[in-house]
């Protein structure tokens, strides 16, 4: 139905819904990369169209959703996806669309609304393809703003960006600031940079060695040149994703300072080649109640062939079975995977210290803040791990396990058993008095792949008498060399 761009894998996407500044004309905005050549292109489908299923009239006996209904029982029909409602409503014999759709939403005949155009995308792109996800390109953003009262107050003083693909970090530096020459920062991050490598451990070091580091040094005359030049360096530069190490801070932080120089954050962060009435940026910050700071999944809605997220909150997520951290700093999490910490300071005792006496030291400073990232990602293999535990599902659903099942679901219920999974929709809840009792260990990395693959000879049952069920999709396969814990049932 949307017709994948051939030997191309699907690595993310966004969906833009109707508004004013489209002409109230929806569209998905997917970038793609050949799984050979690394080729890059973006997949733009406008009015998508979408299939969902309602039970034929003889069938619409039951008054409960079913978790599957078999393909023999349903009708198929097509619409695009803005009318969805309307076409529902006209497939259950309402006479119009109702005003509020809950109604819609509840009626338990209804099949394979839940699982929206960009997924469906997806996985036309995954059945198109053999082969594992294409190689990515990472890139690692930092900012250090002012903590100086005069002139400079809440100014971004520099910036830096380091695309790992090339290994090129770019440093962004406000001249007002900072008066250097490319000789004079060359030969501060030359001397921050020994001690750095020197630090690293066998496997950093490894790669480090692969290829030879380069520094670009780019002027700004002001703070919104600074702006400006550097968010579109990361945009034109292409990453599969970019990092920002502790995105809550730094992205909002530059939006905030992008209005406040009249700059447009839709032309900022979207590439040329997103058409113009597509482009929006938006910063969706994840307010859900959480255990754990690091428990959060911010998302960056800019189209295009980028995706931001932070690593840090990823390192979190990927290692969740296994306990917290004592700290989920840069520097602790840098030395404790790859050797090395952050540039440190010197003489100077603090951020405002080295602002104002070390200028050229805390743009070297900035330098290492984007490379540590990269180096942890190239060692840990963190990227590539959520890129595959995604699986069909986006990434803005990588924190939500319950969103990443049923989409595995609908999947397989349709590619594998001939049937449709039925549809989950808010307000709507197949809650029961007993999930209360169900705990959720671990579930944010475990892929349900896993279990299908595995198959049932890694559980145990143990004849003992016990009240305590356990669910094997609630354990993390992985925690246990891939072996399933074991299952007790009463």
């Amino acid at each position: 139905m949307y017709y994948p761009y051939p030997e191309f894998a699907m690595l993310h996407g966004i969906y833009i819904p109707p508004n004013d500044e489209n002409g109230y004309s929806d569209a998905i905005v997917a970038a793609c990369k050949h799984i050979k050549t690394g080729e890059k292109k973006l997949h733009i489908v406008r009015d998508p169209k979408f299939e969902y299923w309602i039970t034929k009239p003889q069938f619409r006996h039951q008054n409960i959703r079913l978790e599957r209904e078999e393909l023999s029982r349903l009708d198929m029909r097509i619409c695009k996806y803005k009318e969805l409602w309307d076409s529902v409503a006209l497939g259950l014999g309402f006479k119009f669309t109702p005003r509020n759709p809950k109604v819609l939403k509840e009626d338990p005949h209804v099949y394979g609304i839940d699982v929206g155009p960009l997924i469906r995308m997806k996985i036309e792109y995954n059945q198109n393809v053999d082969g594992a996800v294409p190689k990515l390109d990472i890139g690692m953003l930092d900012i250090e703003t002012s903590v100086l009262d005069d002139r400079f107050q809440n100014e971004i003083l520099c910036a830096s960006y380091t695309d790992w693909s090339t290994r090129t970090t770019y440093e962004f530096i406000n001249d007002q600031w900072c008066h250097v020459t490319d000789e004079e920062m060359q030969a501060r991050v030359d001397k921050e940079q020994a001690s750095f490598v020197e630090g690293l451990n066998d496997k950093a070091r490894a790669v480090w060695d692969e290829k030879p580091h380069q520094f670009v040094y780019v002027h700004c005359p002001s703070e919104r040149d600074l702006i400006i030049k550097l968010i579109r360096k990361v945009v034109m530069m292409k990453p599969d994703l970019c990092g920002v190490w502790n995105i809550a801070y730094d992205i909002p932080y530059i939006e905030k300072r992008a209005l406040f120089n009249q700059i447009p954050t839709n032309e900022l962060f979207c590439h040329p080649d997103v058409p113009k009435d597509l482009r929006i940026f938006r910063w969706k910050e994840d307010t859900k109640p959480v255990d754990h700071f690091t428990d959060v999944w911010h998302q960056v809605i800019a189209p295009g062939y980028t995706r931001w997220y932070d690593p840090m909150c990823l390192y979190s997520r990927l290692r969740k079975v296994q306990g917290r951290e004592n700290f989920y700093t840069l520097d602790f999490i840098g030395q404790k995977i790859v050797g090395s910490g952050k540039v440190k300071f010197g003489s100077n005792a603090s951020h405002a210290e080295m602002q104002l006496h070390d200028q050229v030291g805390y743009c070297a400073y900035n330098c290492f803040d984007t490379i540590l990232p990269c180096i942890i990602d190239a060692v840990a293999q963190d990227t590539s791990s959520m890129m595959v535990l995604v699986g069909i599902s986006e990434l803005a659903d990588y924190s939500k396990q319950t969103v990443m099942l049923k989409n595995e679901w609908f999947n397989y219920c349709r590619s594998k058993i001939n049937s449709i999974a039925g549809s989950i929709l808010a307000p709507c809840s197949m809650r029961q008095n007993w999930d209360k009792f169900i705990g959720n260990v671990g579930g944010a990395v475990l892929s349900p792949n896993l279990l299908e693959v595995k198959g049932t000879r890694h559980l145990k049952e143990a004849s003992i008498e016990t009240s305590v069920c356990m669910l094997v999709n609630d354990i993390d396969a992985t925690s246990n060399n891939g072996v399933f814990p074991w299952v007790t049932m009463g």
